[in-house]
């Protein structure tokens, strides 16, 4: 390995936006992925943080001219997490799952709604499921930013100077909780959180842990498991919702009408 691959690397000075993949293997999705980045109308810069895939991830990738890092231990998803709010340079910052498909703006609209809109943090309208049409990636919606009321970790996008204000993520959790923990502290902050719902993607929920070897095998993640254990003794005053007045509307209804919340 060479060094180039072991430090952050320099982002050209006009850059907003740094778009944050980590990776473990998994490859299909991630050219899944790439296939709908590489069509985007605005440009970003993207990094890859690999986590020790055990598939040829990291050489498909350079050998395609992107940047791949590889740091000198794992550190998981929420280690990627944590240096990409410390490390990055640009006034925007997205860390986003490979297993997404994006439409074609998404890029130009979230640079957009940063720009129009007062948001701390922006997520987008998400279609969960596999073998969706991108096609309705690309219809027409109006703008409109919606206030996040619960968390949503598979897509996260920040303004790098507000999540850089936040705690920083515990170490003791591996690949679980992060999105939680940095929800929670910014809804106790004040910062605004909201959903773009005129930007939405495509999401294969946990395609990467179902990929892996262990969960095939075994049926669970062992490091999963163990942040549920950590989590349950020792965080579980960290809030995953933030529902303000909507706490007084039951469960159900909210559920029914309001499935956003």
């Amino acid at each position: 390995m060479n060094s180039e691959g072991r430090t952050w690397p320099s982002m050209p000075p006009d850059s907003e936006l740094t778009l944050v993949v980590p990776i473990h293997g998994n490859l299909e999705a991630t050219l899944r992925f790439l296939a709908s980045y590489e069509a985007q109308t605005r440009p970003s810069q993207l990094l890859f943080v690999d986590d020790r895939s055990p598939d040829d991830s990291v050489q498909v990738l350079r050998l395609r001219g992107y940047r791949v890092l590889e740091p000198p231990e794992r550190l998981y998803f929420n280690g990627i997490l944590d240096l990409a709010i410390q490390s990055c340079r640009t006034r925007y910052l997205g860390v986003i799952n490979n297993d997404l498909v994006l439409g074609r703006r998404f890029v130009q609209l979230a640079l957009e709604s940063f720009e129009r809109s007062s948001s701390d943090f922006l997520v987008p309208l998400t279609f969960e499921g596999v073998g969706l049409d991108p096609a309705e990636l690309e219809r027409p919606r109006p703008f409109r930013i919606r206030r996040l009321r619960r968390q949503q970790g598979w897509c996260m996008l920040f303004r790098t100077a507000s999540v850089r204000r936040l705690p920083r993520v515990p170490t003791d959790l591996k690949l679980w909780y992060g999105d939680s923990w940095l929800y929670h502290h910014a809804w106790a902050a004040g910062q605004r959180i909201g959903m773009m719902m005129h930007n939405p993607v495509i999401h294969e929920r946990h395609a990467t842990i179902r990929a892996d070897a262990t969960f095939k095998v075994q049926g669970t993640h062992p490091i999963v498991e163990a942040d549920k254990v950590v989590f349950d003794s020792k965080y579980r005053w960290v809030r995953t919702r933030h529902l303000g007045p909507w706490r007084l509307v039951p469960r159900w209804i909210r559920r029914r009408f309001l499935p956003f919340l």
